[in-house]
């Protein structure tokens, strides 16, 4: 079984939280990092870090980015 790094970056807290709520019920994959930035126009920027084999990884990472883009 080969493992895999997803990354889901998305703009806001809520959508961040939002996607990884749907990324950790979609696939067995575990949160192993969220990176957290300030940029222009006081927007922050999150991207969070999942692990688990590749199908989970790829079908987590899908649904998570559909639910943070909603």
């Amino acid at each position: 079984m080969k493992s895999a790094l997803g990354l889901i970056e998305t703009v806001g807290l809520t959508a961040a939280i939002t996607a990884l709520d749907a990324a950790t019920k979609a696939a067995d994959v575990k949160l192993v990092g969220v990176e957290k930035v300030i940029g222009v126009d006081k927007l922050v920027s999150v991207t969070i870090n999942i692990a688990g084999e590749v199908a989970a990884v790829k079908a987590a990472v899908e649904a998570g980015v559909a639910a943070g883009n909603k």
